[in-house]
């Protein structure tokens, strides 16, 4: 770790990381983890690589590598373009839920964003999460994203010379913002009137969710709901196991739970607006026309439940 401390702060930039260009960004990057590979031993890669990627995240102002990583392969893009005489669009997005309409509604593969979150409370094992209940994420479906993308293609297809990088945000933050405590009425809504049933079959009751200001808070709830010194060994092991889990999550998602930022979508909604009507209609991704309640409530819920939890019956209430 000393190693990696070393190199991740080898410059002493400290907040002069702003005044760098994105070029000498992305070319330092590229040579640090180009010499950290050599420095550490295969079995180990890995977790360290994610440990550096965390650090230098952090040290220019993002929450994750995730987010961190899209702004250099951002850099990296606009680097390589070189003379190619075409148009560069960037479509950035919030989190992508399932399918609004297209193919059908609530199609989904692989477990997004705030999923995990949903089942476990679906399913009985969580009854609160850490999270600010007026803070806005700016999910978007699926169907919408591909839509928005092809018709930010299909506006710039034509230009025949190097123009400007354009880029468009895909997100309901500002056009329709949903705030979490909604989201997770409407959550609780959906598992009220229809619950997962137990191994045993019986119906898992759920309450509605309860909000914590901390990752500490929520480690006592976690605790004291659980009644765990009543557990036998086997039960221990397994609660143990699951407070893990969900610790995980609480600390994966912290960054997106409690942020006061979001994705300005205006220059999609002048896409939109520059459309006919046909094209609306065959390049449909306009969050305004997202209904919150009916989409979570009857089309994404039982999308998780049938292509997700692959529970026989789960399609459109």
């Amino acid at each position: 770790m000393e190693e990696m401390e070393c190199l991740s702060l080898r410059d002493g930039r400290g907040s002069q990381t702003s005044i760098l260009t994105e070029a000498m960004v992305l070319e330092e990057e590229m040579k640090l983890i180009s010499d950290y590979k050599k420095l550490v031993e295969h079995n180990v890669l890995t977790p360290k690589m994610k440990q550096l990627g965390s650090i230098r995240a952090k040290e220019y102002g993002w929450d994750s590598t995730y987010g961190f990583t899209k702004a250099l392969g951002e850099m990296l893009i606009d680097k390589r373009r070189g003379e190619i005489l075409a148009p560069l669009v960037i479509v950035r997005t919030s989190g992508i839920l399932s399918t609004y309409k297209e193919p059908f509604p609530g199609w989904i593969e692989g477990i997004k964003t705030v999923d995990p979150v949903i089942l476990d409370y679906g399913k009985g094992k969580l009854t609160g999460f850490p999270l600010n209940p007026n803070c806005v994420n700016g999910w978007i479906p699926a169907d919408m994203v591909v839509n928005g993308t092809l018709g930010a293609m299909a506006k710039h297809v034509s230009m025949g010379k190097k123009a400007d990088m354009s880029i468009y945000h895909l997100s309901s933050a500002t056009s329709n913002p949903i705030v979490l405590e909604d989201l997770f009425k409407f959550v609780y809504q959906h598992f009220k009137s229809r619950p997962f049933f137990s191994p045993s079959g019986r119906p898992v009751q759920v309450s509605e969710m309860k909000f914590f200001n901390s990752l500490p808070d929520f480690s006592t709830h976690l605790w004291t709901s659980s009644e765990a010194a009543q557990f036998s060994s086997k039960k221990m092991f397994e609660f143990i196991k699951f407070k893990e889990h969900a610790e995980y999550l609480a600390t994966v998602y912290l960054p997106y739970a409690f942020h006061t930022d979001w994705l300005d979508d205006s220059k999609t909604r002048g896409l939109i607006g520059s459309m006919s009507e046909e094209e609306k209609k065959k390049f449909g991704c306009d969050a305004k026309s997202i209904e919150w309640k009916d989409y979570i409530v009857n089309v994404h819920i039982p999308g998780l439940r049938r292509h997700i939890w692959k529970e026989k019956g789960s399609s459109k209430m």
